[in-house]
């Protein structure tokens, strides 16, 4: 009898062993906080969107690391997460009062593939590396005093590199305009005579040209109908050529008489500089100048607190080493491999 139960139970199927799946990867350990897959991938889908390259996804597990390390070298120095909101959020009013308004600085971001929150992020970071960098020197403030992270570059340093860099600021012929452009309504019939009048009150300085242009212009009324400067011989910023014909012309604050275009519109346009092929003036090009100097020195403090970090912080993983190579600017370890 137990031969035979023992025959049978030999017979039947057996039943599979449950199969364990992954559900998640431990890559990497700082001090005693973690990081998963899940985590990084999750950040890789939130900041890049839809389904992030293995590319992306190891720039999302550099960016965590080092956030987390900034966080920790933070925590370690005794920081304050409350100062560092309110640095984060005086900067953004500081930057937004600069270009007169937040959505000058929308703009200002959008052109560069950002958004406010992208902005927010960058600024908390590098204010992490620098409160700390601050603190290990001995500059934490006072008690009762508010964080003052300061990035300065002197007019001095600013001119001397616009010295040093002329032919990078060189441009071609170029002019900056305004142009109020208008159709045929019942109120305003004649196009031409409405312009004329128009260009009589400019003229005597009874009207401004910009409120004019905001108030009736089809053509960037937001703007006052401004082009932003720009080479009339090689781009169609304007699109009608009567239009352009007239800036290839004209000097500096000429206003041309009414335009006739097209369909009964017209044009009235104001060329408020005209410029030769030449070298930017240093008055324009100041930003852009100290933007790049202040990037470099955040860059320099950013590598510095990296380097303090790992020396003071506990950290594992077979690919942490490598993350912060690459943020370092070491290339001697082996290419990264894909997580």
């Amino acid at each position: 009898m137990m031969l035979s139960a023992i025959l049978l139970a030999t017979a039947l199927p057996q039943k599979p062993e449950p199969k364990l799946e992954l559900v998640d990867e431990l890559l990497a350990i700082v001090n005693d906080n973690v990081l998963t897959l899940r985590d990084v991938r999750l950040a890789a889908a939130d900041s890049f969107g839809g389904q992030p390259s293995p590319e992306l996804i190891n720039r999302a597990f550099t960016n965590l690391l080092s956030e987390l390390l900034f966080r920790e070298g933070f925590r370690m120095t005794g920081g304050d997460e409350a100062a560092l909101d309110n640095y984060v959020s005086d900067e953004l009013d500081r930057r937004a009062k600069e270009l007169g308004s937040l959505a000058a600085l929308n703009r200002h971001l959008a052109l560069q593939g950002k958004t406010i929150e992208d902005e927010a992020k960058q600024i908390r970071a590098f204010a992490l590396s620098l409160l700390y960098r601050q603190k290990e020197f001995g500059h934490a403030p006072s008690k009762g005093e508010g964080y003052k992270v300061k990035m300065y570059v002197s007019p001095a340093e600013m001119l001397a590199y616009y010295n040093e860099h002329l032919n990078d600021f060189q441009h071609e012929a170029r002019v900056l305009a305004r142009l109020i452009t208008i159709r045929p309504t019942p109120e305003i019939p004649d196009t031409l005579a409405f312009l004329k009048k128009l260009r009589a009150e400019i003229a005597a300085g009874e009207k401004v040209f910009a409120i004019q242009a905001r108030d009736f212009s089809s053509y960037k009324p937001t703007l006052g109908g401004s082009t932003g400067h720009f080479n009339p011989k090689t781009e169609n910023r304007v699109g009608q050529k009567p239009i352009r014909d007239f800036l290839l012309q004209a000097s500096t604050g000429e206003l041309s008489e009414p335009i006739p275009l097209p369909s009964g519109w017209g044009a009235l346009v104001l060329a408020e500089s005209v410029e030769a092929e030449g070298v930017m003036p240093f008055s324009e090009a100041q930003l852009t100048i100290r933007d790049m100097l202040l990037k470099e020195q955040a860059e320099a403090i950013f590598r510095e607190s990296i380097n303090r970090l790992r020396q003071r912080c506990y950290l594992w993983g077979p690919r942490v080493d490598i993350a912060l190579d690459s943020l370092v600017g070491e290339t001697s370890r082996d290419p990264e491999e894909e997580l």
